[in-house]
């Protein structure tokens, strides 16, 4: 690290970069805000505040629908289209509204030196281009080999044939990615920071707070191949990991019980959503924060 501050400059300067381009295509309209943090050691500075950045984003979408997605996932291209359907989007918004959130499957490739550009065409040629991927070896099923939990409740064998969305039953360890009224999202506890149990605490409280789960029949996420985070390593690493392992024991219980608050850490969050009404009815109640001011 540059302690002249030239990353944050550097940084700063790319998502102007970035903004200007996507303003100038007129792609979407797009908000961009930087957050730092200080630290006070090399390790600390490893941890990445995954919960703490979703929250902010959270804050700052202004649509009645968010699709709750890592950036290194692509979604289908014809995700959009339909969303600007009036028709469609008012069939999703009003079975969203009866307390459910509709799961888009969640896939990878095979092969990681499969890139970027293999993705782009399976997200640009819909659901019959990943099938013929899938049934080639081509991509499978998001880490169904590595942590099956995360999203085999998904059923792909079943989402192949889906015409309709279609029911499943929440299980622990399942981690979707999802498409939810903003209202009915609760906060992310920021004290699950490195690598682990973020999502997966995140959505065991949704199911807990009585939300159903539907999967949609046709539009689907592509994970894009990279390097492994350092911030996998900086976990393992540290006493982080052994925190969180802790921290997930103790969360379960207080989800159980119906006891649990998520954490959070800006000073202004509980103020700023006092004066969003669209996020009063769940998050007024769910919000907690360690600043003692609030």
């Amino acid at each position: 690290k540059d302690y002249d501050g030239e990353p944050l400059a550097a940084a700063s300067r790319a998502l102007s970069d970035f903004h200007k381009a996507m303003e100038h295509t007129a792609a979407c309209t797009l908000d961009l805000q930087l957050v730092g943090e200080e630290f006070d050691t090399r390790a600390e500075a490893g941890l990445y505040p995954f919960n703490a950045i979703r929250n902010r984003a959270l804050m700052l979408a202004q649509t009645e629908i968010v699709l709750l997605l890592d950036v290194d996932f692509m979604p289908s291209f014809f995700l959009s289209e339909e969303l600007h359907e009036q028709e469609q989007y008012t069939r999703l918004r009003e079975r969203l509204r009866q307390g459910r959130v509709m799961v888009l499957p969640a896939f990878e490739m095979s092969r990681q030196e499969d890139g970027r550009e293999v993705v782009h065409k399976l997200a640009q040629g819909g659901k019959p281009a990943l099938a013929k991927a899938y049934t080639g070896g081509q991509v499978a099923g998001f880490q169904i080999k590595l942590w099956s939990r995360g999203h085999m409740v998904t059923d792909y064998t079943k989402w192949w044939t889906a015409t309709e969305p279609y029911a499943v039953t929440f299980k622990k360890g399942y981690e979707p990615y999802i498409l939810v009224l903003r209202e009915h999202v609760p906060w992310y506890d920021e004290r699950f920071r490195g690598y682990g149990r973020d999502k997966i605490v995140h959505l065991m409280h949704l199911a807990a707070l009585g939300m159903a789960f539907d999967v949609h029949p046709s539009q689907y996420v592509i994970h894009i191949p990279h390097p492994k985070a350092p911030t996998y390593r900086a976990t393992k690493r540290s006493k982080q990991w052994d925190y969180l392992h802790n921290l997930f024991a103790e969360v379960q219980i207080d989800i159980s019980t119906g006891n649990w608050t998520p954490v959070t850490s800006f000073a202004d969050l509980c103020r700023e959503v006092g004066a969003r009404d669209s996020l009063k009815p769940v998050l007024a109640r769910l919000s907690a924060s360690i600043d003692d001011s609030i």
